[in-house]
């Protein structure tokens, strides 16, 4: 494969991430090529647009009376729910790679697809690990699963999307290299670290040792401690996050090694990457050069304060405050904005996904896994409904899934993960 053909055009979508914010085009191709999800969107339309003009452009809280219970995992309906999900997800995702990626939205091109596929298959994973601990007793159904999808992630067809941005580097085998490689190395270590938390199995250890060192050295040598997610010197901070996250697992394990790591690339981006204008944790910039800030937004936004409530949760729920100050729409569906100062009624982002009357779903799922980490069970039943609304569980055969999976399976596997988060013991 000529991957110095293939890397301008790579460079250039990675660096603007954002570009295809009100491409209605690709939204309308997905809808089109899934014609069984667009009654369900169209509803989610109309009925999101009902309830912003009834809550007063969602600035006014929407409280459902209806009580809580103590704990929602022990909720026998919440039980069934999640692992009729989990189930799914573990048909759907544990397969070939190359299958996997094949199940990624083709519009999306071939590097979006291979990064989908590995999302869904790290997501599923931590899924399947927090199942595990919440329900011990399904730890034998799903050790085999996490086991497989560690190898996935490993399999070289799944990291070709790394490879193919790095010019035919691959990670793996320029591990005492200087190349950054990081979102690849990152999910491989946090993937590799929640199946040994999970199952106790060691076979992983001494390549997960291997990946931390690598990470921790590259760190130790970039500017605020973070690694750029592409060659092109650019910091995606959700990304970012889950370098840390994963050597804070590992600590888990290994007697709270890195945890001085850890503290100090929180400590760095508390004090230089915080947006002056919303106290949020900036998600974007350039190493290397100035550049224009760079707006701040839901998804990204969401994403970050999840992973620090898993990092920090005394700085996480500081930030999952502001979050909701800025960043949540209130109303029978609560949701999370996908942008400060404007609410478009349809758009389409790569990360953000169809945004429905300013509401992003990705957003929204990423939001969920705070809400847990913290018991902030109202904000997480409000999330839920809107979830429920934009994507409408399908069951069939004690499995079940949100109709939109059948576009974006990667969600569903992110929903399920964020949605069973449990903070570090």
């Amino acid at each position: 494969m000529n991957f110095t053909r293939i890397q301008p055009l790579k460079l250039l979508r990675g660096a603007s991430r954002m570009s295809q914010d009100n491409n209605l085009g690709s939204a309308a191709s997905l809808l089109f090529r899934n014609a069984g999800y667009a009654p369900v969107f169209l509803r989610a339309v109309a009925a999101l647009k009902r309830d912003y003009a009834a809550s007063d452009g969602g600035k006014r809280p929407w409280i459902d009376a209806t009580p809580l219970p103590a704990n929602v995992f022990a909720d026998p309906k919440e039980r069934e729910d999640l692992l009729a999900r989990a189930r799914y997800l573990v048909q759907e995702v544990v397969c070939e790679p190359k299958q996997l990626i094949d199940k990624m939205p083709e519009v999306i091109g071939r590097m979006y697809q291979g990064e989908w596929a590995i999302y869904a298959c790290s997501y599923t994973l931590r899924a399947l690990a927090n199942l595990s601990a919440i329900y011990p007793e399904c730890l034998p159904e799903f050790r085999e699963p996490m086991r497989k999808l560690v190898e996935m992630i490993l399999h070289e067809e799944i990291r070709l999307y790394d490879t193919m941005c790095y010019h035919g580097e691959d990670a793996l085998k320029s591990m005492s290299g200087n190349s950054s490689h990081m979102t690849y190395l990152s999910i491989l270590a946090w993937s590799m670290g929640n199946y040994r938390r999970a199952t106790g199995d060691t076979q992983y250890d001494e390549r997960h040792r291997y990946l931390c060192d690598t990470l921790v050295r590259r760190m130790q040598a970039g500017p605020l401690m973070n690694l750029p997610s592409f060659p092109i010197r650019i910091v995606f901070l959700p990304d970012m996050f889950v370098t840390p996250w994963a050597l804070k697992d590992y600590g888990q394990i290994h007697n709270h090694e890195y945890d001085d790591i850890v503290k100090r690339w929180v400590e760095m981006q508390r004090n230089h990457l915080i947006d002056p204008h919303t106290g949020l944790l900036k998600s974007k910039y350039y190493q290397g050069r100035n550049s224009r800030p760079q707006p701040i937004n839901g998804t990204y936004s969401a994403l970050n304060t999840s992973s620090l409530c898993m990092i920090d949760p005394e700085f996480g729920r500081q930030q999952y405050e502001l979050l909701k100050r800025h960043f949540v729409k209130w109303g029978k569906y609560v949701g999370i904005k996908e942008h400060l100062d404007h609410m478009p009624s349809m758009a389409f982002d790569i990360d953000a996904g169809p945004i429905i009357q300013g509401l992003s779903p990705s957003g929204t799922s990423f939001a969920m896994g705070a809400a847990t980490v913290l018991g902030d069970m109202e904000t997480r039943r409000g999330l839920l409904r809107t979830a429920e609304l934009a994507g409408h569980t399908v069951s069939r055969d004690g499995l079940r899934h949100y109709r939109l999976a059948d576009i974006m399976l990667t969600g569903e596997a992110i929903t399920l993960a964020m949605r069973t988060m449990l903070p570090l013991s």
